[in-house]
């Protein structure tokens, strides 16, 4: 079916949306800018998970509770790839039923675009795009925004969320919500897009915006985009389109300028200037006193930071995920920390934020803190100690501290053959171990001295470009782009 003819369908139809994603919220905006969002009754979901109750300001309901109620509604499967859950539905729905497909979502997104395009571009407005909307305030993003409101520069700041009652933002800073019809309409006549995942890159841009990339990681750890990819034709097509957007990559160190290039499919400016979320480890600040009072941490305690990455694997109908490889015996490990430091540790412990997604919140270590919904991690990083992760990049920013870092690697070979690494792990200078016993005996016998030679080594491999500066230097990049548009090529359409 045409999108046309999809839309002469709905115009007097009561509109079921299947789906509660990103594809359901840019069908959503589809809608409303044809004058059908009255006709929505609401969103539905096969389980509820952790998903808010309501999206866009209409209820998500869970499927099987009121699929009765439905018969007469036309259901649209707002989802990717879903083809089976379609052969599922089929005998339900006297009203209609059909799927989108990829063609008519990007043909939806080229509507979307066209329809704000022709809106005049307001110079000094930044939109932000933060982790897809999913983490807040943070980031690479929040540390320049910092800066720029610091100095007073005369901007106007727009960041993107997927629930604007969950997170926080300081006074000049407006949240709006991720795939809504006001946030395209934001992002289609912002002058300067700043993009720290490449999530939601832009599936289509005005030639008169700057777009900044600034990543979240860095280090020669695990592999992503087309390296991560191996070479997958598809994908490195993608890769190089997405990226095509982009004016500028803000990179911290050597290896993420290779990356960029590499994996990302990129041949545009790098700016190495730093990473404006690593200052802080550089400057006296407050920071450390701050999570303590937070927490409810005695000074007289040292805190264990313990942030495993993400693993893709998850089976819902087994009930298993990534969680399992989470084994650690924590109390066996702050009595080695405290047996090697002379210190009484207290665990705070981060899970990637999408396992929680997945309707799994196992309360997992009693005895520690859950700081996975704490907003900036690299407060915690100031906090914290010590660090345990595995693959995670934070290792490289807890690091420039030249603090002590510990990997649990009791899945490298499963984790090597799905993602793989950049450098082998040989190279790394973190002490690692693949039992909970060995590395209690790995933090009991850790050697400081040869741990710093091998970590100067490291960083002499690999340099790295933070000096506690970088906020500035991309703060005064955008001010200049603001001033100066005809310097980068965006004087047109003013």
């Amino acid at each position: 079916m045409a999108l046309g003819q999809l839309e002469d369908r709905l115009k007097d139809k009561k509109i079921v949306i299947y789906g509660a994603g990103i594809w359901a919220s840019v069908f959503y905006t589809y809608l409303r800018l044809l004058e059908l969002d009255s006709n929505i009754v609401c969103f539905v979901v096969t389980t509820m998970q952790r998903l808010n109750t309501s999206l866009h300001d209409k209820s998500i309901r869970q499927y099987d509770e009121i699929k009765n109620e439905l018969a007469d509604c036309f259901v649209v499967i707002a989802i990717k790839n879903a083809e089976d859950l379609m052969d599922s539905l089929s005998c339900d729905h006297n009203g209609g039923l059909y799927c989108l497909t990829e063609s008519q979502m990007e043909e939806i997104r080229g509507f979307i675009f066209s329809y704000y395009a022709n809106m005049p571009i307001q110079r000094n407005k930044i939109l932000v795009d933060c982790f897809g909307g999913r983490n807040g305030y943070s980031c690479n993003p929040k540390y320049i925004i910092e800066k720029l409101l610091e100095k007073r520069y005369p901007v106007e700041v727009v960041w993107n969320v997927l629930d604007r009652k969950k997170w926080e933002f300081p006074d000049g800073v407006r949240a709006i919500v991720y795939n809504s019809p006001e946030y395209f309409q934001e992002l289609y006549t912002a002058g300067i897009v700043i993009d720290n995942s490449g999530v939601s890159s832009f599936p289509y841009k005005r030639p008169e915006q700057y777009a900044i990339h600034t990543w979240h990681g860095t280090g020669p750890f695990k592999k992503v985009g087309v390296a991560e990819y191996k070479g997958d034709k598809e994908n490195i097509a993608l890769m190089k389109k997405r990226h095509s957007f982009v004016d500028v990559f803000i990179s911290n160190s050597k290896d993420n300028t290779e990356m960029f290039r590499e994996s990302f499919c990129y041949d545009g400016e790098i700016y190495e200037c730093g990473s404006p979320r690593c200052d802080i480890l550089f400057q006296e600040n407050h920071i450390k006193e701050k999570v303590y009072e937070t927490f409810g941490i005695a000074p007289n305690k040292k805190i264990l930071l313990y942030a495993p990455t993400f693993r893709g694997e998850w089976n819902r109908s087994e009930n298993i995920s990534t969680f399992k490889w989470y084994d650690l015996n924590m109390k066996q490990v702050l009595d080695a920390l405290s047996q090697r430091f002379g210190e009484e540790f207290i665990l705070m412990y981060r899970f990637h934020h999408a396992l929680y997604e997945h309707n799994q919140s196992p309360d997992f270590y009693p005895d520690g803190i859950d700081v996975t919904f704490y907003p900036d991690i690299m407060e915690l990083i100031v906090a914290a100690d010590v660090m345990i992760t595995d693959y995670s990049s934070a290792m490289w920013d807890f690091s420039l501290q030249r603090r002590p870092v510990f990997l649990y690697h009791n899945d490298e070979r499963e984790y090597a053959d799905d993602r793989g690494f950049y450098w082998p792990i040989s190279r790394w200078p973190y002490p690692n171990a693949r039992t909970c016993e060995e590395l209690c005996e790995t933090i009991r016998e850790f050697d400081e001295g040869k741990y710093l030679e091998r970590l100067e080594q490291f960083f002499q491999d690999d340099p790295s470009y933070d000096d506690g500066h970088a906020a500035d230097r991309v703060a005064e990049r955008i001010i200049d782009v603001i001033e100066h548009p005809e310097k980068y090529g965006k004087e047109y359409g003013l």
